[in-house]
């Protein structure tokens, strides 16, 4: 179990939903996935994951770490089961992926605050070396024991605490460590990654791995103090890297008001609208952070890429095209992104993923676009051509340094897809005003 611990110097920065979007990536990528909320004193990451087990007040007060440890502190010979504690969460359908969460607590509820401070009390979190160190440690092995998870994801605390201490220092293999874009931010990470790089390690533990992340800036400052510290960071994570020139690259994280705003976990999606600049930096730091799914976290940017310029060329209008209506874009409404498609033709059944389907006023699909990254160009034909009435269809054929497009129009007779001589997308009208090409069936 590889365990990765995030924090920040100062809050906001988006520490829980870079976590939450990391947990989610890695379970629908099949692994499997603990997300752990150690941040006590402002607990969130339950927000993030849309746990409603735990923000519905009706739910059950023993839920999160801060009842596990106040019920392991009352009974510290026979320890609560572990499932009482933790959430299980839906993700997208995938082979063999799961994530569950086990979050700090029922917080907001009154009885929450009124259990941490009976934990404080009880454990003495704040000593290192005490029954709040033993508990922590105690808390790692079951999961790793019981849960048998491939990574466990902690969200620890901000500034310099005792607890974030623990979690960084003690149970982390790992530390992100994120900061803004202002000299007060980046001086506090620098300290804490300097006591980081000291720090003592438990007999056999490997020297703690740290990935600095700039987040939320459009622009680093440009001053001297600014640029010396950022190259100080780099010095003291130089081992983040086995290659001497990705060893110095500080991954940024650009604002993005939408995803702020909503905070949409958009780890693991491969729809068009869920691509985005902020999503590409978080693909390529995950490339980095989880080195056993950089092929695959490449291969999703290259899909979310494709499909977005896709879906790009459908909605907007031609700046050098005059539309008297007749042939005007796609609208957003007329297409569905990340459909699974059952179809039924002469007897005939059939499911198969699309991209994109683009429907006319009546919900008729008369395009589908599909990604092809790996399989038969000759089954995706046979099943659209066959088993569906759609008019045209788009192909998307991975290659090792490019992504080609491929066109398939309905025969005269509507019968069987060819592939078509032309490159351009159709119009929603093309399909009313050239029958020939588009043929209905």
């Amino acid at each position: 179990m590889e365990t990765i611990a995030f924090y920040s110097y100062k809050g906001g920065v988006g520490r829980s939903l870079l976590l939450a979007n990391a947990a989610r990536f890695l379970a629908t990528l099949g692994k499997g996935v603990v997300a752990l909320d150690l941040d006590f004193e402002a607990p969130g990451l339950h927000y993030k994951l849309s746990a409603e087990q735990i923000t519905n007040p009706r739910s059950a007060s023993s839920v999160g770490a801060v009842p596990y440890l106040v019920a392991t502190a009352d009974d510290a010979s026979s320890p609560p089961p572990l499932e009482k504690h933790i959430v299980s969460l839906a993700i997208p359908p995938c082979e063999e992926g799961w994530l569950s969460l086990m979050p700090a607590g029922p917080a907001p509820q009154a009885k929450y605050w009124s259990a941490l401070k009976e934990l404080a009390e009880k454990l003495h979190l704040g000593d290192s070396s005490g029954q709040g160190f033993m508990a922590l440690l105690d808390l790692k092995a079951r999961i790793a024991d019981e849960l048998k998870p491939d990574y466990l994801l902690i969200d620890a605390r901000t500034g310099i605490t005792d607890l974030g201490g623990l979690a960084t220092t003690i149970l982390a293999d790992t530390v992100v460590c994120m900061f803004a874009a202002n000299q007060e931010s980046l001086d506090g990470t620098v300290t804490v990654v300097e006591a980081l790089k000291n720090v003592p390690r438990i007999r056999k533990r490997k020297l703690i791995r740290v990935a600095p992340v700039l987040s939320r800036a459009s622009k680093p400052p440009g001053d001297e103090r600014f640029a010396n510290g950022v190259k100080r960071l780099l010095e003291l994570t130089h081992g983040l890297k086995t290659n001497s020139k990705e060893a110095s690259k500080l991954f940024a994280l650009p604002h993005d008001d939408a995803i702020a705003a909503s905070e949409r976990i958009v780890g693991g999606e491969q729809k068009a609208s869920a691509f985005s600049p902020l999503y590409r930096a978080y693909l390529e730091l995950f490339e980095s952070l989880f080195p056993t799914r950089a092929e695959l976290a490449r291969r999703v940017l290259e899909r979310l890429k494709a499909i977005n310029t896709v879906k790009k060329s459908l909605t907007e209008q031609d700046e050098c095209q005059e539309y008297d209506g007749g042939l005007s874009p796609w609208s957003d409404s007329a297409i569905q992104e990340g459909v699974v498609y059952d179809a039924e033709r002469h007897g005939k059944k059939g499911r198969r993923y699309a991209d994109l389907v683009c429907r006319d006023d009546s919900g008729s699909a008369l395009m589908v676009v599909e990604y092809l990254a790996e399989g038969s160009e000759a089954a995706a034909v046979e099943f659209w051509g066959k088993k569906t009435k759609v008019r045209c269809v788009l192909l998307l054929l991975r290659h090792t340094s490019y992504v080609e497009r491929v066109v398939y129009t309905r025969s005269a007779k509507g019968n069987e897809l060819h592939k078509a001589e032309r490159s351009e997308l159709p119009r929603p009208r093309q399909f009313d005003l050239l029958p020939v090409f588009f043929p209905r069936i």
